[in-house]
């Protein structure tokens, strides 16, 4: 299987997720092979991957922030609070989650369950 335009990479060991145009991508023998992992993911235009000990999550063009709590096989929407669909980066600090968004940086401190804008004027 080709993997359609790269935009990240997580290496979560053993898995390697591919985020793609085309959605989540997953190989559990160093890219060899790739499936995908899109299931209840309503937007496969990935654009960031950041994980913490419990979730992986994703940032989507269009379709904000989705969680998985078994290793990308399913994910969830989380976005309450958060202004714009468009999440082009992620990073975990701690227990804190950042997003960079078209409308700015949003933080969640619950796990995605709720986010709040941290961009000020």
């Amino acid at each position: 299987m080709t993997v359609p335009n790269i935009k990240s990479l997580m290496f979560n060991d053993p898995n390697l997720f591919a985020g793609t145009s085309g959605g989540v991508f997953l190989s559990t023998d160093s890219g060899n092979n790739w499936v995908e992992v899109n299931h209840n993911l309503t937007n496969i235009k990935v654009n960031a991957f950041a994980e913490n000990s419990s979730y992986l999550f994703t940032g989507t063009q269009g379709g904000g922030v989705f969680l998985s709590s078994d290793n990308g096989i399913n994910w969830d929407r989380i976005n309450d609070g958060l202004t714009s669909p468009n999440v082009y980066t992620l990073e975990i600090s701690g227990s804190d989650i950042y997003a960079g968004t078209s409308n700015g940086i949003f933080l969640s401190t619950n796990n995605g369950t709720n986010w709040s804008s941290i961009s000020g004027n």
